[in-house]
């Protein structure tokens, strides 16, 4: 006969989590930047808690496999951290090259001499090399337009 039995968990506290504002202080924009913004905040410090409790497990003598189980993450992840010597942090994300860059000064120059067309600044810059589609010289004047 076979007994079923239930693995112990070892119980970790992560750091203290802040609590939900109350209803009365939540904004009326549910995806505002201001919500974005704490969301992230929040997420990089439980990153941070993880991080520490990785390496305080690993101080205490638990392996790689004990530690994801216990923390509830992946293996890579309890390794990737163990690299990190000097705490979690956030790698910034390279800019991407658009294809509009080279001509943003062109752009910007005509618009100061009075050309708000979309469609002629278009064909000016073709005629210098833009191998872009409408689309992108047409967002780049809506933003000009709107400031």
């Amino acid at each position: 006969m076979e007994e079923s039995f239930k693995r112990k968990r070892i119980q970790i506290p992560i750091a203290a989590r802040q609590e939900a504002p109350s209803s009365s202080q939540e904004s009326h924009a549910p995806f505002a930047a201001e919500s974005l913004v704490h969301e992230s905040e929040q997420n990089q410090a439980q990153k941070q808690a993880i991080w520490e409790q990785t390496h305080t497990l690993h101080e205490q003598g638990y392996g790689v496999r004990t530690i994801a189980k216990l923390l509830g993450i992946a293996r890579n992840t309890v390794r990737r951290y163990l690299k990190m010597d000097d705490g979690w942090h956030v790698a910034p994300r390279p800019k991407r090259r658009l294809l509009l860059d080279p001509y943003r000064t062109y752009l910007l120059t005509r618009w100061m001499q009075g050309e708000h067309n979309g469609n002629q600044l278009t064909r000016e810059i073709r005629s210098q090399g833009y191998r872009g589609g409408d689309t992108l010289v047409r967002a780049f004047v809506t933003s000009l337009r709107k400031t």
